[in-house]
């Protein structure tokens, strides 16, 4: 299963308060607000003893990421030697009376091959919703290949 410009869209339960995040079609790279998106290659690090929170182990993905509370850091391992690199993308919202806002979104990417973590230091508004999937990613081509079910938290 072979998915194109996968982005994180954010779908609101207003009467619970609950974020659900899902994956669909992104826009075009300009169509990309710039004010908004952001792209990251991750670097290489030795990743904390614990996370406060990761996508799940998925059949077929080669990839899981992981965030820290406190420190706003997004790590991504590359679980395969497959070629492709992993990356993780990920969404923030802020509340807005009933409903949320989206601020800032983007991609993170570990390039730095098989069973390696790699981070992208982030600076998330407190008490924001922070959505993420992971999932193996073609840089030549921006094709996402198999991803993992969405998680969220409060950053």
């Amino acid at each position: 299963m072979v998915r194109r410009r996968l982005s994180a869209f954010v779908a609101l339960a207003a009467i619970t308060g609950l974020a659900v995040f899902t994956a669909g079609p992104a826009a075009a790279g300009p169509d990309r607000d710039p004010d908004l998106y952001e792209w990251n290659t991750a670097v290489a690090g030795t990743p904390p003893a614990s996370f406060t929170k990761c996508t799940a182990k998925t059949p077929g993905v080669a990839a899981m990421a992981c965030y820290v509370e406190g420190t706003d850091d997004l790590w991504v391992k590359d679980t395969a030697k497959d070629g492709y690199s992993a990356a993780t993308e990920w969404i923030m919202a802020v509340p807005n009376g009933i409903s949320l806002n989206i601020e800032r979104w983007g991609t993170c990417v570990n390039s730095l091959g098989s069973g390696k973590w790699g981070v992208c230091r982030k600076n998330f508004t407190e008490d924001a919703t922070l959505g993420w999937f992971a999932g193996t990613f073609d840089n030549p081509t921006d094709t996402w290949h198999y991803i993992t079910d969405t998680v969220s938290t409060k950053a």
